[in-house]
């Protein structure tokens, strides 16, 4: 079965991170991107207690205005994935 794939930007915090805690409850492999790495830590360990059964959520430091790295990030994630079902920006 392939799993449902969502982005999600500015992850760590607000509504990004709202976002994020409801698409993992309802079991997308959840790929989240943000600038800080302690907070994008912090929400993947906390989607693994609250939703232990969802796809293991998976964080991408990253800032927006870097086209470049933001390239790259997403060329490997289309090819690790294949497909990205949601993506909320």
């Amino acid at each position: 079965m392939i799993e449902a794939v969502a982005i999600i930007t500015g992850a760590s915090k607000g509504i990004g991170r709202s976002i994020s805690l409801g698409l993992a409850k309802l079991n997308y492999k959840t790929l989240l991107f943000a600038r800080n790495e302690t907070e994008l830590i912090g929400l993947c360990d906390e989607i693994k207690v609250k939703y232990p059964n969802t796809p293991e959520p998976k964080y991408y430091v990253c800032d927006l205005l870097d086209s470049e790295k933001t390239s790259e990030i997403l060329q490997s994630v289309i090819q690790e994935y294949s497909q990205i079902d949601i993506l909320v920006n």
